[in-house]
């Protein structure tokens, strides 16, 4: 929690809190385990609490449209590529892991 957060449950948040917020919330892991602490913490401020469970959403949204667009990807290629795509793995495979 940043240090400048004095503000009660209702209080709208400083700049400067949002500014820390958000420089956190960019730094990678530990913006998920500072969006969870903010989300899940009790007595904390209700601004703080909604951004951090807004902000999972967010994620969960991405990491699931990543996921699709993975699949969606990997079947037009094997479905363009047809027994070339198997091909084209064990190629893949080969250069990396048997060299």
């Amino acid at each position: 929690m940043p240090p400048d957060d004095r503000a009660g449950d209702g209080a709208p948040l400083t700049a400067k809190a949002y500014f820390a917020m958000f420089f956190l919330l960019w730094v990678p892991l530990v913006n998920l385990v500072a969006a969870f602490f903010w989300a899940y913490e009790r007595g904390g401020s209700r601004n703080r609490r909604s951004l951090a469970r807004a902000w999972l959403l967010w994620c969960g949204i991405g990491t699931l449209l990543l996921v699709a667009a993975y699949f969606i990807t990997s079947a037009l290629l094997a479905a363009a590529l047809g027994p070339d795509f198997t091909n084209l793995l064990d190629v893949v495979y080969n250069t990396l892991f048997r060299s």
